[in-house]
């Protein structure tokens, strides 16, 4: 029993040290509302003619189309996902294949990530008669998070000591200090629509028309974007024990401006019965049983893994 006792503390220590020692994740970040867009273009041909024999020796390639979307928020998200891959001979479209699926949710607590879900899921091939549809509808599990403030902020990090700005690699408490600071780019985004809808309330109350507000809004977010700046130099400053030049500080809010650098994290899982709308085979429509599980994963700042997954069967 004593030696049990004692595996049991070692066990225990072990595991603390681990959680203790886990290096900060980009993962770690949790934000309230997440919106994720990413639309990728490839193609490849190869053409070689020997003149040695007869014809084109090879003349062939493909073109592929990869689109994601992501929303989520405390009440409601959902997600979108297509590929389509096309190839060529001669230059000529001679087969292609794709798959698409789409995902509404409705968070039934602020507290749990469970959801209701209502989803279509798509899928064609050259080579059958007619594309694949099914209705899904069911329930879910998991959540997904905006870590892009936390991406800058690794980033802002990694220039300032490529620069030379700072000594060693600031610690963590400070790196999500700086990711708070930067999520509040968001309240400020915004402004000139908050500021049209501040002009049509007041029109609406006095019944009077009203200048635009634009030029206040211009004012008001430079003054924001100031702040910002000032708060995540003296966070900055705090932990190094150095003062940044010019030079850094440009660093900082080039990175603050920064767009198209968008990061994930998240994983949902949901099952519940499909509908097929049609077969390709041309055969009878079927009530199905369906599961799928999509996940998002930013490794580093500036790489995303997407990943979809999915099942149905009769």
């Amino acid at each position: 029993m004593r030696r049990l006792a004692w595996v049991g503390l070692f066990v225990f220590l072990v595991s603390s040290i681990a959680v203790i020692a886990k290096p900060l994740s980009l993962c770690d970040f949790q934000s309230v509302d997440t919106h994720f867009k990413d639309m990728r273009l490839s193609f490849n041909y190869r053409y070689f003619n020997d003149a040695s024999t007869e014809g084109i020796d090879v003349s062939s390639g493909r073109i592929a189309v990869a689109y994601s979307e992501l929303m989520d928020s405390l009440n409601e998200g959902f997600s979108l996902s297509g590929n389509v891959e096309i190839s060529l001979s001669d230059f000529t479209p001679v087969s292609g294949l794709g798959q698409g699926a789409g995902t509404l949710r409705h968070y039934l607590s602020e507290e749990e990530p469970l959801f209701g879900f209502g989803g279509l899921e798509a899928s064609f091939t050259t080579s059958l008669p007619q594309p694949h549809m099914e209705l899904r509808a069911g329930i879910g599990y998991g959540r997904f998070s905006d870590v892009t403030p936390l991406a800058k902020a690794r980033r802002i990090e990694q220039k300032l000591l490529k620069l030379g700005a700072i000594p060693d690699a600031l610690p963590d408490p400070v790196i999500m200090a700086l990711a708070e600071q930067i999520s509040r780019r968001a309240e400020f985004t915004s402004l000139q629509e908050l500021m049209n809808k501040i002009q049509t309330l007041i029109q609406q109350a006095s019944e009077t028309p009203v200048e635009p507000l634009s030029v206040v809004m211009v004012g008001v977010e430079l003054n924001t974007l100031n702040e910002l700046l000032s708060n995540i130099e003296g966070l900055i400053e705090d932990a190094s024990g150095t003062t940044l030049n010019a030079q850094a500080l440009l660093v900082i809010q080039d990175e603050m401006l920064r767009t198209g650098d968008e990061r994930n994290c998240g994983w949902a899982v949901q099952g519940g019965i499909g509908y097929e709308l049609t077969d390709p085979y041309g055969g009878t429509r079927d009530l199905l049983l369906t599961a799928s599980a999509d996940a998002a994963v930013a490794p580093d700042p500036d790489s995303q893994i997407l990943l979809h997954a999915s099942f149905s069967g009769p």
